[in-house]
């Protein structure tokens, strides 16, 4: 976390058996550094009942950092999206439409990336994303969790590996937790340090 605040992405991976205290870990990381830091911080949480839903942990974080209401209509909930972008985003139209259509807030169930095709609009989207992510990194360092990594959707993972890429030279600071079995398959790059909870 001080090399990240200081300017260099570092990146951990906490592997352990399930119910052997990761998150327990994770929260305490969040906790420690919270004492005397100011930072964005951005959970992704995977899950496996919504395993075919691409993106689903960074829908869920988008949601609850515009502050989604359950009540809230699609009109409000655009408006609050726009609050939310508008701070971090370079090309405000763009990424309004990428995270219109992600959210699934067009009127009408319509796209507003209906031209694109889907490859198009997935690369866009990742490129969204990654861009806005990195613009946070200059107001403030950020924090990033990704919670059961086992469990990530190839688009969701195609986004982490984009981001370990993209964010060098800046202060961030990411920590995954996965099991040990699944480690291999992410394919993390090697400066990804790996710490195993026992």
């Amino acid at each position: 976390w001080e090399k990240s605040r200081a300017g260099e992405t570092c990146a951990v991976l906490l592997t352990g058996e399930a119910g052997v205290g990761k998150s327990r870990v994770l929260q305490e990381i969040l906790e420690i550094i919270a004492i005397d830091s100011q930072f964005y911080s951005f959970d992704f949480q995977c899950s496996s009942s919504h395993s075919r839903t691409s993106l689903y942990p960074v829908i869920s974080q988008l949601k609850a950092a515009a502050g989604f209401m359950s009540s809230d209509s699609t009109e409000i909930r655009a408006r609050k999206l726009e609050t939310l972008i508008k701070q971090s985003s370079s090309d405000l139209e763009h990424d309004m439409r990428v995270f219109m259509d992600l959210l699934s807030l067009n009127p009408a169930g319509g796209s507003a990336t209906a031209e694109w095709d889907p490859d198009t609009r997935k690369q866009r989207t990742i490129d969204s994303l990654l861009g806005n992510l990195i613009a946070v990194s200059d107001i403030a360092p950020v924090v990033i969790s990704v919670v059961v990594v086992q469990l990530i959707v190839s688009c969701t993972l195609e986004l982490l590996h984009r981001l370990l890429v993209r964010s060098a030279g800046k202060p961030m600071f990411i920590v995954l937790t996965a099991r040990p079995e699944s480690s291999p398959a992410l394919d993390l790059p090697a400066r990804v340090l790996t710490l195993e909870v026992e």
